[in-house]
């Protein structure tokens, strides 16, 4: 059976490939480079990779080629597995993969401009920062003062009654007094 080597990344990321767009494969490969059967052997004993070409002269042919093809001392080692690409369907293949490459820079263009509006909301909500701790800070004087001004109308409220107190007191007392002298 053969192994998944889709990308690790999600499918609705924004995450940066790894390989630039034009030197990799346009779609997840559904089997790894060593995972077929019948083995073949370079001329250095290695099991060869198998790999899809994706140029305009081959399209969506299956190539073997050794494994350490980009190392020094390698075997040179490059077949064909397919026959060649039928005319009408490689120029179907080559533009099913110029359209899935256009989409895959599109996606990347929508993802740098999404990040950039990320940045764009994170320097502005830390360009905001100081003045909402000032505003903070304003409410809370605003309720210090608040509550002084409740204390204070309070004292006042509680001074009236008692002048109102006094005054009945005194006039009270007045009376009295004067009762007393007539």
């Amino acid at each position: 059976m053969a192994t998944s080597l889709t990308s690790s990344r999600s499918r609705g990321s924004c995450s940066s490939p790894s390989i630039p767009l034009g030197r990799s494969s346009p779609i997840p490969y559904r089997e790894g480079p060593l995972d077929y059967q019948p083995a073949i052997e370079c001329d250095c004993g290695n099991k060869a990779a198998r790999w899809i070409s994706w140029s305009n002269a081959n399209p969506g042919r299956r190539y073997v080629k050794c494994m350490r093809d980009r190392f020094p001392n390698r075997c040179n080692l490059f077949e064909f597995v397919d026959d060649p690409t039928p005319p009408h369907l490689a120029q179907l293949i080559i533009d099913l993969r110029d359209a899935v490459l256009s989409l895959k820079k599109e996606k990347q263009v929508v993802c740098t401009e999404r990040d950039d509006l990320e940045m764009a909301r994170i320097a502005d909500y830390a360009e905001m920062e100081p003045l909402r701790r000032a505003l903070r800070k304003k409410d809370q004087m605003l309720m210090e003062k608040d509550e002084l001004l409740l204390h204070k109308t309070t004292e006042l409220h509680v001074q009236k009654k008692r002048n109102v107190m006094l005054f009945v007191v005194l006039m009270c007392f007045i009376s009295v007094v004067l009762y007393r002298v007539m």
